[in-house]
């Protein structure tokens, strides 16, 4: 299990100025191998059959979450939320956020899951935020959730452990 991903941070321009961001090193690619690429736009049952066909429990999901004008989606393990937009509000939980797409409907998102905390990475790392996973022995059930919500560009990978023999 994990403490916390190792992180860089950097300074990116955007449209509110020069903003502080965090990224997990790149040294993470390393323990991750893809197991499905879905270009397509998937409606949010489409997007939570694709994740739960997944036998590992160890992922990480990079997604755009599209979010219709005045509703929220929100991708959920077990019904404890992982991450929540809502585009009214423009809130990232109960975090005022603006997405850097103009319109605010558009949310990219990066989550490791790994046994025990889960962290999210917003926009390439303009707002990120770990979270320590409810745990449920025999239950994983990981899916998308909202009204008016479409999944586009969703990527899995499984995640090795860094403790893992060679």
């Amino acid at each position: 299990g994990m403490m916390l991903l190792p992180t860089e941070l950097s300074l990116k321009s955007t449209p509110q100025g020069i903003r502080l961001v965090s990224r997990p090193v790149k040294e993470m690619e390393s323990l991750l191998h893809p197991v499905v690429d879905k270009k397509a736009t998937l409606s949010v049952d489409e997007a939570s059959s694709v994740l739960n066909g997944l036998e590992c429990k160890e992922l990480h999901l990079r997604f755009c979450m599209n979010v219709e004008k005045g509703k929220t989606g929100a991708l959920t393990l077990n019904g404890q939320k992982l991450l929540e937009y809502n585009s009214h509000s423009q809130k990232v939980g109960d975090f005022p956020y603006k997405t850097q797409n103009e319109s605010g409907l558009e949310l990219n998102a990066d989550v490791y899951i790994d046994r025990t905390n889960v962290e999210v990475f917003v926009d390439e790392g303009l707002y990120s935020y770990s979270l320590q996973r409810e745990l449920e022995k025999d239950s994983f059930v990981l899916r998308f959730e909202g009204e008016g919500v479409q999944v586009r560009n969703l990527h899995i990978d499984t995640i090795d452990s860094v403790w893992k023999k060679k």
